[in-house]
């Protein structure tokens, strides 16, 4: 019987041979994705819609913490910075929806009054914009009502965490959208695209903007002409999904004065929530 063993030729051909092959098998992989059939819009926002509503219902869940830094500046007409204003906060996750808590402004910590006042400013203003109750659960933000406002479109794949996501464009609904409160007005102009975790129907991307301007009381309390929002998510190997950096600008009118900002938030140190904490 007669044994081939490789000769130095041969090992190099060996090793293409190798090589090809794994090119074929990750191809092959790849394609399999890429070449599937888009899914509807209705099912991947239906799916969306049944995520979060599961997330927000969860009781038993861990609870996560993390820290979010937010670097607004106020810019003036020709785009420079006229004020910088960094605030740290820490970030609760409970049923996927945040609870920040102010704990440091420019570097240096406030005393508990002063924690409490900026707390509580921040909280009018979102009750102000959103309703007269504090949204307590995550299906008050991403809820039917919500998401009825737009028409969706699939457009495509692309990996994103080493994930595959679908893209999906929404724009507003051409009918007349309901609009009880500001943030109605403004959400009913705003297009954009978001990426969604094709396997967990969750949000890993954020893109969106404003597509006409929004008036304050016919124009005459203000105006806001431009709104962008750049989210990135971030995953965790538990499977918990948080937000880890955004871009925010904005330009408006508010009175007879200019308003141009800008903001960036990050997240750092998220880790689970233990009882001692």
């Amino acid at each position: 019987m007669t044994i081939l063993t490789p000769t130095r030729a041969s090992i190099p051909l060996l090793g293409l041979a190798i090589a090809l092959l794994l090119m074929g098998l990750s191809f092959d992989c790849r394609a399999s994705t890429e070449f599937q059939p888009l899914p509807p819009s209705e099912e991947v926002i239906a799916k969306l819609l049944h995520r979060a509503k599961a997330i927000a219902s969860e009781t038993n869940s861990s609870r996560y913490v993390y820290l979010k830094t937010l670097e607004t500046e106020e810019l003036d007409d020709s785009g420079n910075v006229k004020s910088k204003k960094e605030q740290l906060y820490e970030v609760k996750l409970i049923g996927g929806m945040p609870h920040p808590r102010l704990i440091r402004v420019n570097g240096r910590s406030l005393d508990k009054e002063g924690i409490q006042k900026e707390n509580a400013s921040q909280e009018n203003a979102r009750r102000n914009m959103v309703s007269e109750k504090r949204p307590g659960r995550r299906d008050m933000i991403l809820s039917e009502d919500l998401l009825s406002r737009f028409q969706y479109k699939v457009e495509g794949r692309e990996t994103l965490l080493g994930r595959t996501t679908l893209i999906v464009s929404f724009k507003p609904k051409e009918a007349r959208l309901p609009e009880k409160k500001l943030i109605d007005r403004v959400l009913n102009k705003l297009s954009g695209r978001v990426w969604v975790d094709e396997q967990e129907s969750e949000l890993a991307k954020i893109d969106l903007h404003l597509t006409e301007e929004v008036t304050l009381w016919g124009g005459v309390l203000g105006s806001l002409k431009e709104l962008s929002m750049v989210m990135d998510r971030d995953r965790l190997a538990e499977g918990v999904w948080f937000n880890k950096k955004g871009v925010f600008t904005i330009q408006g009118r508010k009175l007879f004065s200019s308003l141009r900002m800008r903001a960036r938030e990050t997240a750092s140190k998220i880790h689970q929530e233990t009882n001692s904490e």
